[in-house]
């Protein structure tokens, strides 16, 4: 199941800057939307965006075990 959606580099967001990532020519801007905090991650490199939802990674955390009791190798207690 695909999860979140692309937008071309002509999309507009009302949104709060939370900083970047990359190294070399790939660099992305992080940001949430304005209006429910849910992840936005721009490519400097075309200018597409990228959205989730928060039900999306919710899901996709769900599905990478989020919820399973075991303990995980070399966890530890914050």
């Amino acid at each position: 199941m695909s999860r979140g959606k692309i937008h071309g580099n002509d999309s507009l967001f009302l949104r709060m800057r939370v900083g970047e990532t990359g190294s070399g020519d790939t660099v992305y801007e992080l940001t949430v939307s304005a209006s429910d905090h849910s992840p936005i991650i721009m490519s400097k490199t075309t200018g597409k965006w990228f959205t989730l939802s928060w039900q999306d990674l919710v899901g996709m955390a769900v599905e990478a075990g989020i919820d399973d009791p075991s303990p995980m190798v070399g966890d530890s207690a914050l």
